[in-house]
């Protein structure tokens, strides 16, 4: 099977500079990689949860990049990066929700507009509008409904380890994420989840979009090997 270094040297021919070379067929090897998984989380996470758009994908590619690129450095077999990320697909689950809408460049207004005191359940992280719009209710209200979706998709059961992240949208301070966070830990704990890996913080954004996504992802030993490992993707560095 295809790896890593075998998918550079096939493409070296295509360059004429070394260094531009080196730089260009690296890149396009690990996107090659990265196309193949993520496009996995996509059917796999639409087509679980019913509603397309309604689950959110921002941190749940996260997840799934991280855990294979860094076994990517161990240089396995390419089938072997793309079977771990599925694996990480089938254990994680994620959705988002919006109060603002995004301008992409080039646009003179948002996708997407809500008036005061409107929010948008379900955006998708390159900002789609959601599945359904609605009165803005406190915000363990709104962690509620995300936790509810999210932990019942999969579904998790009591005992399981997690890794519980909150994941800014671009336009929420980080002081709103943690006491967003401290309702997702409490729902959590009172389904008997544990949580061994947490994460607060922009780690992939919609641009000036107010909002968050809430990610859980089910560990095991391997996963959590993999988690506290160094790693660098396209959007963070852990």
């Amino acid at each position: 099977m295809t790896n890593l270094a075998t998918a550079r040297a096939a493409q070296e021919g295509h360059f004429a500079h070394r260094e531009r070379r080196e730089v260009i067929v690296q890149h396009e090897a690990l996107l090659g990689f990265a196309f193949e998984t993520l496009k996995t989380l996509h059917v796999i996470a639409g087509s679980k949860s019913g509603c397309n758009q309604g689950l959110g994908l921002a941190s749940g590619e996260d997840c799934a990049a991280v855990g294979a690129g860094q076994n990517a450095s161990l240089d396995p077999d390419l089938a072997d990066l793309v079977k771990l990320g599925e694996k990480v697909v089938s254990v994680v689950r994620t959705m988002g929700v919006a109060i603002t809408g995004c301008t992409p460049p080039g646009k003179d207004k948002p996708i997407f507009e809500l008036a005061s005191g409107e929010m948008e359940m379900g955006v998708g992280i390159h900002g789609e509008k959601g599945r359904r719009r609605a009165p803005l209710p406190n915000a363990d209200a709104v962690v509620d409904e995300l936790f509810d979706a999210v932990s019942k998709d999969l579904p998790y059961k009591r005992g399981d380890e997690v890794a519980l992240m909150i994941n800014g949208l671009g336009g929420t301070p980080p002081s709103e994420l943690y006491l967003l966070y401290r309702r997702a830990a409490q729902r959590c704990a009172d389904v008997g989840l544990n949580i061994a890996r947490n994460y607060v913080g922009n780690y992939c954004t919609s641009l000036e979009m107010a909002g968050f996504s809430l990610t859980l992802l089910r560990l095991d030993d391997e996963l959590k090997q993999l988690l506290d490992a160094p790693a660098e993707i396209a959007v963070r560095t852990f």
